[in-house]
């Protein structure tokens, strides 16, 4: 499956995430872009908290990525 959108956070500032990851900023682009907010453990991993990645599925209001959001509920976040 392809994603509609790729979200990248990190703190990174924005010069250097151009040039590591050769993006160029487009409006209408498919990179999201977001800075790493939380604390704890998966910073150190370069990992997503779990509730996050959940968050980010459902908003994409896609049919297709429901089995995966369930996946991720039932797997991590409904106990």
């Amino acid at each position: 499956m392809k994603p509609q959108y790729l979200t990248l956070y990190t703190l990174e500032p924005r010069n250097e995430i151009i040039k590591n990851y050769k993006l160029i900023p487009d409006p209408n682009g498919n990179v999201l872009v977001f800075e790493n907010f939380w604390h704890g453990n998966n910073h150190e991993k370069n990992i997503v908290p779990t509730i996050l990645a959940y968050a980010d599925i459902v908003n994409q209001n896609d049919r297709r990525l429901t089995e995966t959001a369930q996946k991720l509920f039932d797997g991590y976040l409904q106990n």
